[in-house]
């Protein structure tokens, strides 16, 4: 859910105008590979900014050994044999730390070690739970994959369409703070409105792209996970005042960055993730 003012619709529109029917290509047109392409994307520019915005500004040698941990970890959850994913988190992580070792001056070792885990802790599992949602296997990585579309779009269709109505319930209704010393204007009325319309969301999209789902299960699935993606908004909002800025980056224009953009979304990931694997799908 975002903060932003109404003044900003100008640039989030254009934006959008480029950035949907790239999305929807991908989902319906481009091989399976492709949609992993698009998350280790994300997931690395999200990284760099968690780097950047917990280091000050910059992400130092620390934070830049963080973010390749993330990049090359995403890369072995899709691509490498499932054996040698621990052993990828294992070495690119201790990698890491004796880069921020070798790299800090002894007072500064804890912050910087905490501020590269932090990146490789929230960024990796998130955006991978994004990659095990939508991913494929084998030969499959190579074509348009089965239920491709409806486990790119679906996540985001729930998500986004509690973003919007937690927007304008905020708005009519909003007068009891949700959490004002990270968010002031989010409000338990945006909040109950943004949940409602994500289950309604969840269950017109998912007739459309995962009807396989059925309605009850459509619902059961959308319910917590909207309730999870705005705990992840907060959570941004919380790692954005500690440090002292607006926008995680201004890399989307009129959005931000590709955090502000995807906060909710990644924080839901699992559950999505975890729903497709209970059910075989």
């Amino acid at each position: 859910m975002s903060d932003r003012a109404p003044s900003d619709l100008a640039k989030r529109l254009v934006t959008a105008a480029v950035g949907v029917p790239a999305l929807f290509a991908i989902a319906f047109l481009a091989p399976n590979w492709a949609v992993w392409a698009l998350y280790w994307v994300a997931g690395t520019l999200g990284a760099w900014e968690l780097a950047r915005m917990t280091g000050g500004g910059a992400p130092g040698p620390g934070g830049w050994a963080a973010v390749a941990a993330v990049a090359l970890t995403l890369a072995a959850l899709y691509w490498a044999p499932t054996e040698s994913l621990l052993a990828t988190v294992a070495v690119a992580t201790l990698a890491t730390l004796v880069v921020v070792v070798w790299t800090s001056p002894i007072d500064e070792v804890a912050a910087r070690a905490g501020s590269a885990f932090l990146t490789i802790g929230y960024a990796t599992p998130l955006f991978g739970a994004l990659v095990l949602t939508a991913g494929a296997t084998g030969d499959a990585r190579f074509s348009v994959a089965a239920s491709q579309a409806g486990w790119v779009l679906y996540p985001m269709a729930v998500i986004w369409s509690g973003d919007t109505g937690a927007y304008f319930a905020g708005r009519a209704f909003g007068r009891h703070k949700l959490a004002p010393t990270l968010s002031p204007k989010k409000t338990w009325e945006g909040a109950i409105g943004g949940l409602l319309a994500s289950t309604l969301g969840g269950l017109a999209f998912g007739e459309w792209l995962l009807p396989e789902l059925g309605p009850v299960r459509a619902a059961i699935i959308a319910i917590p996970a909207a309730a999870i993606g705005q705990a992840g908004d907060l959570v941004e909002s919380a790692i954005k005042r500690a440090t002292g800025v607006k926008d995680s980056s201004a890399l989307l224009y009129g959005h931000g960055g590709v955090l502000d953009r995807v906060d909710a979304l990644v924080f839901a990931a699992p559950c999505f993730a975890i729903a497709k694997w209970a059910l075989g799908l």
